[in-house]
């Protein structure tokens, strides 16, 4: 009888164990949000025209120089979300080519202002790129600026090629 009493106590100890363990399930919430920015848009403003180099000679447009003379700096406009930092991306340097032949073109270091003046600019880290911040209406304006130099025995002609910049959120 001792036996059957230790039993039955025990099995409902045990239903009474279930019991309180399914009653102590809790549950947590939490929410989930994202914002949804709007794309970076690149335009270009202006073509880079380094005008005309002597053979022999150096010409070099600097991203702060004005244009004129067949002189023009390479402009880009950047917009995107306000006061997002936006990871800029630049070609490296490259070959200009005229039919079968090249004339280096080497990048100066980009320049970047808040408004659309070669004045009041701030350089870029390196040739590379770096992260700045849009200003508060979602705009950048990027001046791009280089130089070839054309050797003694430089084939005469018109040279071109491409300058590409590359962005995203950081």
């Amino acid at each position: 009888m001792k036996k059957l009493m230790l039993v039955a106590a025990m099995v409902l100890g045990l239903a009474g164990m279930s019991f309180a363990q399914t009653g102590s399930i809790k549950n947590g919430t939490l929410s989930i949000g994202t914002t949804v920015l709007p794309g970076l848009t690149v335009s270009d403003k202006h073509d880079l025209a380094l005008g005309s180099v002597v053979q022999g000679q150096t010409k070099d447009v600097s991203p702060t120089t004005a244009a004129g003379g067949g002189v023009q700096v390479g402009e880009f406009l950047v917009n995107g979300d306000p006061s997002h930092n936006v990871i800029f991306t630049f070609s490296a340097d490259a070959n200009l080519v005229s039919g079968a032949n090249t004339i280096l073109f080497t990048q100066d270091v980009p320049v970047w202002n808040t408004t659309e003046s070669q004045s009041g600019t701030t350089a870029f880290a390196g040739t590379g790129g770096g992260t700045v911040a849009l200003y508060s209406d979602g705009n950048l304006y990027i001046f791009v600026g280089g130089s070839v130099t054309a050797s003694a025995t430089q084939q005469a002609g018109t040279y071109s090629g491409t300058y590409t910049l590359q962005v995203q959120y950081q």
